[in-house]
């Protein structure tokens, strides 16, 4: 069994920002420390308040329509967190995270250590991502092991979903915002007609909208959008299909 942690796998120092701050001063420091999660703390006491990521600037600040400039983190920030130790076991942390349906979890050194740069005792942030790619080495030799379980191709999990995430080229930022709000995706494939010409992530929405200032209720999906991106087919396993997402 594996013996790394969590904090062994979270090379990223601790990016902090001040719950006084804008979404879009957010969005600039996310792209500039190319962070998709954020600890915001609170900016007098410098405690602890909660944590922003991508997904919470899409869905509550881009798909309700509110102004990055004058929408404060105060008010937008997930404040029911969970942390766990940062010498946890990486897979029990991806247990908790699959389990709860969360993306990140927020590590803390132990009391006694005091080695944290903050009074909360928090010293970074465990991204579900850096996790799986801890562990597809992992699961690739369990896999291919002689009495292994084997891996289902993508088409078996697509007939278990619903009818692909797409929009029309001549969306809006917004209106991509409100489907993914709507499906709980992270991304939508962009089409017209038939032909699939891009995709927008709410990765694409931060750094292409958001951080530069621009008006999702007029920016066309086809202007941000990632052209030409990676694609796989139907007979790809599930987990060659996570590398190449994560790699």
């Amino acid at each position: 069994m594996s013996t790394e942690t969590t904090a062994l796998l979270t090379k990223a120092p601790l990016v902090t920002i001040h719950d006084s701050a804008s979404v879009e001063d957010l969005a600039k420091l996310m792209v500039a420390e190319k962070a998709d999660a954020v600890v915001v703390v609170d900016a007098e006491s410098e405690i602890l308040f909660g944590l922003v990521s991508d997904y919470d600037i899409c869905f509550r600040v881009v798909a309700a329509g509110l102004d990055s400039k004058s929408t404060y983190l105060k008010d937008i920030a997930t404040l029911d967190l969970v942390a766990i130790d940062e010498r946890t076991m990486a897979y029990e942390a991806l247990e908790i995270m699959i389990k709860r349906k969360f993306r990140h979890l927020l590590l803390a050194s132990s009391i006694a250590d005091g080695e944290s740069d903050n009074d909360s005792g928090i010293v970074g942030v465990a991204d579900i991502a850096e996790i799986l790619f801890s562990k597809l080495s992992s699961l690739e030799r369990l896999i291919n092991e002689p009495s292994g379980v084997g891996c289902p191709d993508v088409a078996a999990i697509l007939k278990k979903t619903k009818a692909l995430p797409s929009i029309l080229k001549i969306s809006t930022v917004k209106d991509a915002a409100v489907f993914m709000k709507d499906r709980q995706e992270g991304g939508v494939l962009i089409i017209e007609g038939k032909t699939l010409l891009g995709l927008l992530t709410t990765k694409d929405i931060i750094h292409k909208v958001v951080s530069l200032g621009l008006d999702p209720e007029v920016t066309s999906v086809a202007d941000v959008m990632t052209r030409n991106p990676c694609v796989g087919s139907p007979e790809t396993t599930v987990l060659k299909s996570i590398h190449l997402m994560i790699v």
